[in-house]
C-alpha cells in the first residue's frame, strides 16, 4: 500500500508561486521538490518564516474580511431570479431535445406536443419543490398559454 506525506500547499497567485509548509524540514523539501520540478522556469525570492499564532490571526482577519465582503442575500436573490428570468427565456425559444428538437414555443402548436411541454414544466416544477430554490415558473405557463 502506498502512502503519502503532505508536505504543505502550493498556490499559484499572479507573478508568484507561494509554498506554505509546517516546520523548516517539510519547507525545504517542498522548495527542493517544486525547482527540480521547473527548474529554470521560476526564480526564488525569499523565504519567509511565520508563527503558528501569526498565521491564525491572519487567517481570522481574512476571514473576517469576507464576511463582509459578501453579497447581501436580497441582492443574490434578485441576481439569482435575473438569471433565471433570462435562462427560461432563452428556453422558450430554443430546441429542446425531449421536444423532438422543437423550441417549447413551436412544440405547444400540436397536441402531442403541448403535452410534452406540459410533462416537461410539470417536471420543473417538481424539481423546483424538492430543491431549495423557490423561483416561479408559473410565468413560463402563461407565455405559453398552458
Amino acid at each position: 500500500m502506498e502512502s503519502h506525506r503532505i508536505l504543505g500547499s502550493v498556490q499559484l497567485e499572479p507573478g508568484r508561486l507561494v509554498i506554505t509548509a509546517q516546520g523548516k524540514e517539510r519547507f525545504a523539501l517542498g522548495k527542493q521538490l517544486i525547482e527540480n520540478l521547473l527548474k529554470n522556469l521560476i526564480k526564488h525570492r525569499i523565504d519567509s518564516v511565520q508563527s503558528l499564532g501569526s498565521m491564525m490571526e491572519e487567517k481570522a482577519t481574512v476571514k473576517s474580511k469576507k464576511s463582509d465582503e459578501e453579497i447581501p442575500e436580497e441582492i443574490k436573490q434578485a441576481l439569482i431570479k435575473d438569471m433565471y428570468d433570462n435562462h427560461y427565456r432563452e428556453w422558450l425559444d430554443s430546441p429542446i431535445p425531449a421536444l423532438d428538437g422543437k423550441t417549447p414555443r413551436k412544440a405547444i402548436r400540436s397536441k402531442e406536443g403541448r403535452h410534452r411541454v406540459e410533462d416537461l414544466l410539470r417536471q420543473m416544477e417538481y424539481l423546483r419543490d424538492e430543491s431549495d430554490n423557490a423561483y416561479d415558473i408559473s410565468w413560463v405557463r402563461k407565455e405559453l398559454k398552458l
